[in-house]
């Protein structure tokens, strides 16, 4: 997953200053999450995140995990990205896709443009 990330980031000329810290949930408390309405897992990311954390990309394998999680990182004020496991199988646009929505996520440009002063007073419209 890290390597198609660094794939994208390089195409799109996007630097990641750090490297992620990587935090494993166990299997055991990954299938606990059904029986206990995913409280062992939201438990385990609280042990895991500090207040460096500038973004959370969380690996899930069922949908149900996503609320708790999702709450548990909002209420610290962390902006998180979400993936299925089949998405990390995907294409590297998939990662570029991605990489795209995280960066909109921690307020940075998406696309800069560099313009001579001529264009100085012009308006760029996008189309997708």
């Amino acid at each position: 997953m890290l390597e198609n990330f660094k794939k994208a980031q390089k195409a799109m000329g996007i630097e990641i200053s750090n490297e992620p810290n990587f935090i494993e949930v166990p299997d055991d408390l990954v299938r606990k999450c059904g029986r206990d309405g995913g409280k062992a897992f939201v438990d385990e990311i609280k042990r895991s995140i500090d207040t460096k954390t500038k973004i959370a990309v969380v690996l899930i394998r069922y949908t149900d995990q996503y609320s708790k999680v999702k709450k548990e990182l909002d209420s610290k004020g962390i902006p998180s990205q979400f993936l299925l496991v089949p998405t990390v199988k995907k294409a590297i646009t998939v990662y570029s896709n991605l990489l795209k929505q995280m960066n909109a996520k921690l307020r940075q440009d998406l696309y800069r443009l560099n313009y001579e002063k001529e264009f100085s007073d012009a308006m760029v419209v996008g189309v997708d």
